[in-house]
């Protein structure tokens, strides 16, 4: 998609938007270097789009921002602290990934990479801020929104020494895997822990479950976040089938029919299916296909629904358990 590098605001003569080079996630105690960058960025022919400033007369702050990304063409990531924070910037970043929008992530110390947005951005290449102004970051990312620079040749990669520095919590996951590596090597079961770990419902993907009422309280409605863990696997290649008992005793079982962007891999989708009235129990099936073991593996979690005035309670009463894929039917 090209950009006419002549209209920096990205507005036509006509009044319509036009594409933007980039769309500036950052938390408003950057509001200073991100108005900056965006100057800067735009004097050098990038439009840019930047919150407040490019949400539209009467236009809500969500849609505004879906928006935004959907006529940019990449998203930077100013991730300082308070950003990283930020549920609004994660959800942006979210939102930008699942439209396979290029993240180009700008660290600014002393900030430390945690939790959801540790998944989306540590195995993607950082820009540190180390002191650099906003002129300077906008020359790099200029050489890279205008393809004279690719951005793994401006941005460093992820490191053992970036790892001990901006994700502590991996950091120390990656200490005790280490050691706990050694202890299997002393002890002579290397094979063995390799097919404990294959086996892990964290290798191969969980679903995280809610629940609202339906059809005024007569039915529910229930909402899964199925996250895949498993390397190269695709969600078309992905089944998830459950089993749904209610108050009668009765179990009905039933499959997801299919999935909303099924060629993605290694993310999470967020679904929602109708669980009909009297709903008590509920057990899920992930059937993911583990690549290390060669063989299909299913993960069961069971809940239970409690309606509570005008919500539904919704509790996972037992351990993800693990097993090879076979004919049983989900929940028996």
């Amino acid at each position: 998609m090209a950009l006419d590098r002549g209209d920096p605001a990205g507005t036509a003569q006509s009044g319509s938007l036009k594409p933007k080079a980039a769309f500036l996630s950052h938390s408003s105690k950057d509001e200073k270097l991100a108005s900056e960058l965006c100057a800067s960025l735009e004097a050098r022919g990038f439009p840019c789009w930047i919150a407040p400033r490019d949400i539209g007369p009467g236009q809500s702050y969500a849609a505004g921002i879906l928006q935004g990304l959907a006529d940019s063409q990449a998203l930077v990531l100013l991730a300082s602290e308070s950003a990283l924070g930020s549920v609004q910037v994660l959800s942006e970043v979210e939102q930008a990934h699942k439209r396979v929008k290029p993240i180009y992530t700008v660290l600014i110390p002393p900030a430390k990479v945690r939790g959801e947005m540790d998944f989306y951005i540590s195995r993607l290449h950082w820009m540190d801020r180390a002191g650099r102004s906003a002129e300077e970051l906008a020359a790099k990312l200029a050489a890279v929104l205008g393809r004279e620079r690719d951005w793994d040749e401006v941005a460093s990669p992820p490191t053992l020494r970036r790892t001990m520095r901006y994700r502590p919590v991996a950091f120390g996951r990656l200490v005790a895997a280490v050691v706990l590596g050694l202890a299997v090597v002393i002890g002579g079961a290397t094979f063995a822990l390799n097919r404990m770990l294959d086996l892990d419902y964290l290798r191969l993907g969980y679903v995280v479950l809610g629940a609202e009422p339906a059809d005024g309280g007569r039915a529910m409605l229930g909402h899964m976040r199925i996250w895949v863990m498993a390397k190269s696997v695709r969600f078309a290649d992905v089944r998830l089938t459950m089993a749904v008992e209610t108050t009668d005793g009765t179990v009905r079982r039933q499959d997801l029919p299919e999935w909303p962007v099924p060629e993605q891999m290694g993310m999470d989708e967020t679904v929602a299916i109708p669980l009909g009235p009297g709903v008590r129990r509920l057990t899920t099936c992930l059937i993911v296909p583990n690549n290390g073991l060669h063989a299909p593996y299913r993960v069961t979690q069971r809940f239970v629904l409690t309606p509570q005035s005008d919500e539904i309670r919704v509790a996972e009463t037992a351990e993800k358990r693990v097993s090879k894929q076979d004919s049983a039917p989900c929940g028996s």
